[in-house]
């Protein structure tokens, strides 16, 4: 076929899917660019962005990737600005599925197109197709690449991807070997990207360790011994990439929960040998080092970071030497010398804790607190409830059982009282009511049960938790619960 017949078929036709054909004929023609320059190429892309949003699945991600296709090939500054337009309005709504695209060039572009989305569903969107994409590991690693970009912290991203990753279930005759493969192929594309990053917290560590633990105490001997082992290196390497993002992360012992749930694998003489094998758990006992020494040469210790540092350096003698130098190096008080070298029990000469780790604290006390604040909600209202309709009747039916129940009641009570009190000092509160229906956003709302994709309305199961800081600003403390729900009225 000649430029020219590939040009005018391009053009004549009006189906999607005969577009999507003609285009990789110009393509292969190297024609693209001829057809970019034609006066007729607005026609063609105003039809492929509302096709984006009408008809088929596949004919809507047809039309995406061949617009991607198209955008590609576009240079000129005034050109990209044209396309990112039509863009915006061809992802503006939830999509099908990626994977019921067979080929897999037509995934990477429809990826690649989520860069100009901006709904809230997309993190969720590309989420599950992180987890569910087959062979595709080049289009695996964009959609990471895509969220590390679009998202202000890897947080949302590791808490998504763990989320969907729970409720996954392979159909194969090995599951659980099944989905560790997978979970190395997800932690290979968070690997190539996740280091671009600008904010990290604890969070994202206890998301990546949901990802790496043991789904029962039988799977170490469901999986081979190989495959474990990526697990585990790449477990470090990610670790230490989480470090890299927010150094203040290394003097915090939960950031090590990865390392601690992936050790859940290994036998105690497997993991000696493997550590002795794994360059990967250097720059982990690098960062554990550099955190212990900052914090000594304060006058603070730590006695789970050094817990953490015996984890993965491997226990006897090596973390013995290691703490020896330690306490040699200039600035550290005799005291924390003496703690160092097991010459002195643990302690804090000049005040329990952390500075660097006070804030961080501080945010796990006020999550634990946010629970109970929330639990406080529910039992209240149960409590009403029993006092109002309950407690009357059983009176009258059953008077020898009310005072115990009253009393119960008066106790529940209580408790709720000194919550409240201290979530008043901490100027934590309830955000939301049950049976509220709102707009879904994934840094608010947690769904119950498995993650559902394209949602836009979710009703309140239970409410989210802020706190209010200085100046009348607030800050998300605890995400509400949530569960689909059709459009409020």
């Amino acid at each position: 076929m000649s430029t020219n017949e590939a040009l005018h078929a391009f053009f004549a036709v009006d189906l999607v899917r005969e577009r999507y054909a003609a285009l990789k004929r110009l393509a292969a023609e190297r024609a693209v660019s001829a057809a970019l320059r034609d006066s007729r190429i607005d026609q063609v892309l105003e039809a492929l962005t509302k096709a984006a949003s009408v008809g088929a699945d596949e004919e809507r991600l047809l039309a995406i990737s061949t617009l991607m296709r198209l955008h590609a090939q576009v240079r000129s500054a005034r050109d990209q600005a044209r396309f990112a337009g039509h863009l915006t309005k061809a992802v503006a709504e939830p999509l099908p599925r990626i994977n019921v695209l067979t080929d897999p060039d037509d995934r990477m572009y429809v990826v690649r197109a989520m860069e100009f989305a901006h709904g809230d569903w997309v993190t969720g969107f590309l989420a599950e197709f992180i987890i569910e994409e087959e062979a595709a590991e080049t289009a695996r690693a964009e959609a990471v690449r895509v969220l590390v970009k679009a998202l202000p912290s890897v947080d949302p991203l590791l808490q998504s991807l763990a989320g969907h990753l729970e409720v996954w279930k392979p159909e194969t005759q090995n599951p659980i070997e099944s989905l560790t493969r997978r979970v190395i192929r997800i932690l290979q594309a968070l690997e190539d990207h996740l280091a671009g990053g600008t904010e990290a917290t604890w969070e994202a560590s206890r998301a990546l360790a949901r990802m790496v633990r043991p789904r029962s105490k039988t799977s170490p001997n469901e999986v081979e011994r190989e495959v474990i082992e990526q697990v585990a290196a790449r477990t470090l390497r990610l670790t230490h990439t989480l470090v890299r993002i927010r150094f203040s992360l290394a003097a915090d012992d939960r950031t090590y929960e990865p390392v601690v749930h992936v050790r859940e694998w290994f036998q105690p003489h497997q993991w000696v040998r493997f550590l002795e094998q794994c360059a990967d758990a250097r720059p982990v006992v690098r960062d554990l080092r550099e955190a212990i020494l900052l914090l000594a040469r304060q006058g603070r210790t730590d006695q789970q970071l050094l817990k953490r540092l015996e984890l993965v350096s491997g226990p006897g003698a090596a973390a013995q030497r290691m703490l020896a130098q330690l306490a040699g190096e200039p600035g550290v008080p005799p005291e924390v010398q003496a703690w160092l070298t097991g010459t002195a029990p643990m302690h804090s000469p000049r005040g329990e804790g952390s500075a660097l780790l006070t804030a961080d604290r501080e945010a796990s006390e006020n999550l634990t607190l946010a629970e109970l604040l929330r639990l406080c909600a529910q039992v209240s209202s149960a409590t009403t409830h029993v006092e109002r309709s309950v407690l009357p009747e059983l009176e009258i039916l059953a008077p020898d059982a009310a005072p115990p129940i009253r009393s119960l009641s008066a106790r529940a009570a209580d408790l709720s009282g000194t919550v409240l009190s201290f979530a008043g000092q901490r100027r934590l509160k309830l955000r939301g009511h049950p049976g509220e229906v709102v707009e879904f956003s994934p840094v608010e709302h947690e769904m119950v049960g498995r993650p559902v994709p394209g949602v836009r309305w979710v009703r309140l199961v239970q409410p989210a938790v802020e706190q209010r800081l200085e100046g009348g600003a607030t800050r998300l403390v605890l995400r509400a619960l949530v569960e689909p729900s059709g459009e409020p009225r």
